[in-house]
């Protein structure tokens, strides 16, 4: 990618989308994790030419085995912003685990932190879906600026989902690159969330205007979701648990790929997904489909 105000490749390493939204004000600090050393001081210095601050520190980041705590070796992690003092306030709130202030420095809607706070149930437990749990709390149909469904970072709090986003992420390539809002919303209808993804798209649009169609184009879909692991992609149209598909991308799923990708209509029960292609059933899938959902951004 190529960027008017700076023709790197550092944005292989950080998420443009952060950097653009401190750079114009729409967040105090981004963060930037796993970061390696020669890295670090090649990013610090060109975001020197930018005016920005990039403060450098070690950080353990605590993971869950089975409920208990262990950290991984030390990361290098980037705290970057306009200013310093903001920067190191984020450290800090990170270090100390205060997940509220930490929120608030990213630049995470007040409703999102307090949701992600005090509303979501044991999120340490590999069972848990932040994804359906958003989608539990969304009343009407979902925004496309709010779908965040391919930052898998935000939702690897246990070493058995690090495991799976580290597996997944190599497989997704550059759609793991493919969001607007960096946070996990409250709910998809969430309107700071909203606003926040308009303008980072806006921000895209001035820089890499190809970028933008890649992220919408992903984005801007029907998915079948299962967990925050396990979902398919769709270019069709919703019907209640149903959906009518032109073509399907079984992008990560368990499920039988070639039978979405042959069929052209899915419909979603209780105990069942059913998947048909001109009125001829292919294919039932009974296992595991308890917690599946149809999620609309198209």
């Amino acid at each position: 990618m190529r960027y008017k105000f700076m023709n790197r490749s550092i944005f292989n390493i950080l998420s443009i989308q952060e950097f653009l939204a401190v750079k114009n004000d729409i967040k105090p600090v981004m963060r930037g994790g796993g970061i390696r050393k020669e890295h670090a001081e090649i990013i610090r210095q060109e975001l020197k030419k930018e005016k920005m601050r990039v403060l450098v520190k070690t950080l353990d980041i605590p993971r869950l085995v089975d409920k208990n705590q262990f950290f991984h070796e030390k990361h290098i992690m980037l705290y970057i912003s306009k200013s310093m003092e903001l920067a190191r306030q984020a450290y800090k709130a990170e270090k100390e685990g205060d997940q509220i202030s930490f929120g608030r420095l990213l630049g995470y809607p007040e409703c999102c932190v307090d949701f992600y706070q005090h509303k979501i149930p044991n999120p340490v437990d590999d069972e848990f879906s932040f994804v359906l749990n958003t989608l539990s709390n969304t009343n009407g149909k979902p925004s496309f600026y709010t779908n965040n469904i391919f930052n898998f970072q935000t939702r690897a709090p246990t070493k058995h989902r690090l495991d799976i986003f580290n597996n997944f992420s190599s497989l997704l390539g550059e759609r793991t690159k493919h969001f607007l809002v960096s946070h996990i919303p409250c709910s998809y209808r969430c309107k700071e969330s909203i606003r926040i993804g308009r303008e980072i798209l806006k921000l895209i649009k001035n820089e890499d205007q190809q970028f933008a169609r890649d992220i919408v184009s992903d984005i801007r879909k029907t998915f079948l979701v299962m967990d925050d692991f396990n979902f398919i992609s769709f270019d069709g149209k919703v019907d209640g648990n149903s959906i009518c598909y032109r073509t399907a991308e079984p992008l990560l799923t368990l499920y039988p790929s070639d039978k979405f990708i042959q069929g052209n209509k899915v419909i979603v029960g209780s105990n069942e997904i059913k998947i048909f292609n001109d009125g001829d059933l292919l294919h039932k899938i009974r296992k595991s489909v308890e917690n599946a959902r149809v999620l609309d951004f198209s």
